[in-house]
């Protein structure tokens, strides 16, 4: 457990997480994390509507994000966002879907501790998002 303390950094994915891990329930302590990351997203977004991949897409879409991964002025930047919009999105399908509908779906220590790190650093990146600033026109002022 003491990789795991050093590697999972996020105090509110940890406690949701360390428990299932700790007892060797490698797969459920990835599904949780990854289901704590997607709540995460659609309270900092707003959006109750979507879930999953189609949450991420909109949430952090490249053209008009709901959430900003930095202030998107340099092709890098923008390219960071569009990057990160598809490792979000990618984990909720490729990760956490599977083991949310696969009942027998089993994971080792070692693979299971890498995806709750990649969990940890989503976590963090969304932590330090924001939302872009909503220009007014002057036909909006009143």
């Amino acid at each position: 457990m003491a990789l795991f303390d050093q590697m999972i950094t996020e105090t509110n994915l940890s406690a949701a997480v360390r428990p299932l891990f700790r007892d060797g329930h490698y797969a459920r302590s990835v599904e949780e994390a990854f289901k704590f990351l997607n709540n995460a997203v659609k309270g900092r977004s707003g959006d109750a509507l979507r879930d999953g991949q189609a949450l991420m897409m909109n949430t952090f879409a490249d053209a008009h994000p709901v959430l900003r991964l930095n202030r998107l002025r340099s092709q890098s930047e923008r390219d960071e966002q569009m990057g990160y919009k598809f490792i979000y999105a990618g984990a909720m399908t490729g990760i956490r879907n599977p083991r949310a509908h696969e009942h027998d779906l089993r994971d080792d220590p070692d693979m299971a501790l890498e995806m709750l790190v990649l969990a940890n650093h989503l976590t963090r990146m969304l932590r330090r998002s924001s939302r872009p600033k909503v220009r007014r026109t002057r036909q909006q002022i009143p």
